[in-house]
């Protein structure tokens, strides 16, 4: 990445910035990813990821959402909305239920994630 696309990135707050700076990345993969914060599909929904992202695995823990707090039971929801997102804009997408939490086999679900966007 160039310097000058770093410091923009460091100068760009997630609801200010217009469009994701993800020049040099083709494949994402996410296993139990932060997708609770507040307006962040919001985010997504209104800003363009690179042209460049081919391919985004989500795996998620079927007991992450189930908690007291409003925000961090989002979570599911959120991940799935997001799979729809980037699926509709013609990105091949996977959506990965696993057993257990956030913590449960994350080493074993993040190789998974690795070896679909490389395949």
């Amino acid at each position: 990445m160039k310097l000058e696309n770093k410091v923009l990135i460091d100068k760009c707050s997630y609801l200010k910035c217009k469009e994701f700076i993800l020049v040099a990345i083709s494949n994402i993969a996410s296993a139990s990813g932060s997708f609770w914060f507040p307006k962040f599909i919001d985010f997504v929904k209104t800003t363009n990821i690179s042209s460049n992202v081919r391919k985004i695995y989500f795996s998620f823990g079927n007991k992450e959402s189930k908690t007291r707090n409003q925000v961090l039971a989002t979570v599911e929801m959120n991940t799935i909305e997001l799979e729809k997102i980037y699926n509709n804009k013609r990105i091949e997408t996977i959506y990965e239920v696993n057993e257990g939490n956030h913590f449960k086999d994350a080493t074993l679900r993040m190789a998974k994630g690795i070896k679909w966007i490389l395949e």
